[in-house]
């Protein structure tokens, strides 16, 4: 699909300096971008919650006395179900603002995460995963494109490769801190994950609005 569809333009002036110059110029730009932090912020947030939970989640296939089998039926169809509802978020983006999005599915997260928690069968388990699949696909696709309309132009390229940053470091303290927390109860990893998807929600409603598809913030 990139390569028939993607135009890309050709540039006027190509980068100078080393690899590494450019490298520790590109963090710089980025880390001092005060939406691009803000955002990151958030999107680190999110991503900490679903990292937090994610790894333990075949473990609600097990308490519902399900096998090996189960686990990889339920939650590899709803993760596909989940990145193909994701379209429809950008649409919706387009619609009423990436950032009013981006709220929605960290709520929807939380809902569904609490939900997992107290799923009484295969059916609620399957509903659930596949909202918190489509809420975390939605997430990262709205912070693509808070970034794409919010961050000067000079900076943007350069936050758009960096994006995945918050991932690293919130997918090993998620797991860290799901780890400690799973040795409680399943449950109690489910529950604090659902409270900090929710709390996510409530700080993306401080970040400034960033326009639609086609406008400039």
């Amino acid at each position: 699909m990139i390569l028939a569809f993607a135009r890309e333009a050709r540039r006027t002036v190509g980068p100078t300096g080393s690899a590494v110059t450019q490298a520790v110029q590109a963090v710089r730009l980025t880390l001092t971008t005060p939406i691009t932090l803000a955002v990151f912020g958030v999107f680190g947030i999110v991503y900490f919650a679903y990292s937090m939970a994610n790894p333990f989640l075949p473990l609600l296939v097990v308490r519902l006395h399900g096998t090996a089998g189960d686990i990889g039926l339920i939650f590899g169809a709803t993760a596909v179900v989940g990145a193909l509802l994701s379209p429809a978020a950008g649409a919706a983006g387009d619609r009423i603002g990436f950032k009013v999005v981006l709220i929605a599915a960290g709520a929807l997260a939380a809902a569904s995460l609490a939900e997992l928690a107290w799923a009484p069968n295969f059916l609620w388990l399957a509903v659930g995963s596949t909202v918190l699949g489509a809420a975390a696909a939605t997430a990262i696709s709205m912070v693509f494109s808070l970034l794409a309309t919010a961050v000067p132009e000079e900076r943007r390229a350069t936050t758009l490769n960096l994006v995945l940053l918050p991932i690293y470091f919130a997918s090993i303290i998620g797991g860290v801190i799901g780890a400690v927390l799973v040795r409680e109860s399943l449950n109690l990893v489910l529950i604090t994950s659902a409270a900090v998807s929710l709390a996510a929600a409530l700080l993306t409603t401080r970040l400034p609005s960033a326009g639609r598809r086609n406008q400039q913030a």
